[in-house]
């Protein structure tokens, strides 16, 4: 056995990079001399939102970027691929486009949820700040001639607890709503 130097070409096949990675990205965190965040529970390196968010401060605009490729992919994830998989049902048994999801009070508190497809989760623009979800909610629409209802129980377990008790004063505090009464309390009016 003799031992020699050569130059030799290597092939290799370079796995594209993955954002969603961890261990991609806390790489990437440290090739660019960056500080990683700290996991609360591990106390081990951390690439979550909030060093993300963080970082994005530095001025890098990939972490930015980052931010909103994951933002982009829990909508399409959550919202709109288990959608369009039901409508796409719907037109492959001959029926109408269209999701009617079903009501039921599978939940271990007796709240309202919704199978088939699961439209609980998809927000609403909150005081008039864009995002992705509400986006995706403002695609929702009634065939014409129907109407789109939107439910809520505000505050059922105070609702319950009042009738339980059978306690109008409760009762009537739970429909007022008990943050609102300790805030008017406080500011005594």
């Amino acid at each position: 056995v003799e031992l020699q130097d050569r130059l030799v070409t290597r092939w290799f096949w370079q796995e594209p990079f993955n954002p969603d990675s961890p261990k991609q990205m806390l790489t990437y965190i440290r090739a660019q001399g960056d500080k990683p965040g700290k996991n609360k529970d591990t106390k081990e390196d951390s690439a979550d939102r909030e060093t993300l968010i963080r970082l994005a401060r530095t001025g890098n605009p990939f972490y930015q970027i980052n931010l909103d490729y994951r933002a982009v992919k829990k909508v399409d994830s959550t919202y709109a691929v288990p959608t369009m998989r039901r409508v796409d049902r719907e037109i492959a048994e001959g029926r109408e486009p269209r999701i009617h999801p079903i009501v039921t009070f599978r939940p271990s508190m007796g709240r309202l949820s919704y199978v088939s497809p699961n439209i609980t989760n998809v927000v609403a623009d909150k005081d008039n700040r864009k995002n992705l979800a509400g986006g995706f909610r403002k695609c929702i629409v009634a065939a014409p001639g129907c109407r789109l209802l939107e439910v809520d129980y505000a505050g059922i377990e105070p609702h319950e607890v009042g009738w339980f008790m059978r306690d109008p004063t409760y009762l009537r505090l739970a429909r007022l709503g008990s943050h609102g009464f300790v805030a008017s309390h406080v500011l005594k009016r």
